[in-house]
């Protein structure tokens, strides 16, 4: 999968990736099937959940290093 392999690579250059991110710059959908995929494959990737300015809860995405 060409579009996992691409956000792979985002991820191990130390960038974070939100859903809407990866609409705009990968046009993949469903980010969170991306990422439980790579999980499944062994990369250690985490989230944290920020708000926007009216409220509403998005994930970023990101590669941890440090395999805590």
């Amino acid at each position: 999968m060409k579009k996992k392999k691409e956000i792979l690579e985002w991820l191990q250059e130390g960038k974070f990736l939100t859903a809407l991110m990866a609409v705009q710059l990968f046009s993949v959908m469903n980010l969170s099937k991306v990422i439980s995929s790579l999980r499944k494959d062994g990369y250690n990737i985490k989230v944290v959940y920020a708000k926007t300015i009216d409220g509403q809860r998005y994930g970023k995405y990101y590669m941890d290093f440090n395999n805590n």
